[in-house]
């Protein structure tokens, strides 16, 4: 997989009367109805949903946060679990050819006409805004979470 720059999307604090193995399979039962699990050297997990258009990656480590000092109606000790989220995404290879070429004729229409330097700079700020399906995903994993 392509190294891709992370960075920080929230942490979620869960509670529940499992344990830690059950805690992990929930995690990676969630995170595989978006896409394409694989576990991590640091005992995460990382999610890709990438496509042709989109390179999209979220990376989740789940820690113990200790315990919540009651217990649940089974009576078991109930635990706390911080869902660490990160999220990265970039221009697929289909989308760096598309905006490469569509730039590049705009770029030649330039010398003939105003609207081509108004739809040249459309193009220049619609190649470089991030996508905003990983956020939704992760506003539903954090909901889901809590």
């Amino acid at each position: 997989m392509k190294e891709l720059q992370m960075m920080d999307a929230g942490s979620v604090l869960a509670e529940t009367g499992e344990g830690f193995g059950s805690m992990i399979g929930c995690v990676r039962a969630e995170l595989s109805e978006y896409g394409k699990v694989v576990e991590t050297e640091d005992q995460g997990f990382l999610l890709d949903f990438s496509n042709a258009w989109r390179i999209r990656r979220i990376s989740c480590i789940v820690e113990d946060a200790g315990a919540a000092g009651r217990v649940d109606s089974e009576d078991r000790e109930v635990r706390r679990y911080a869902v660490t989220f990160k999220e990265g995404n970039a221009s697929g290879w289909l989308r760096k050819i598309f905006f490469a070429v569509l730039l590049a004729a705009l770029a030649i229409l330039t010398f003939r006409c105003f609207f081509a330097v108004v739809g040249l700079l459309f193009a220049a700020y619609w190649s470089i805004i991030p996508a905003s399906s990983p956020r939704r995903v992760l506003n539903a994993l954090k909901a889901r979470f809590s």
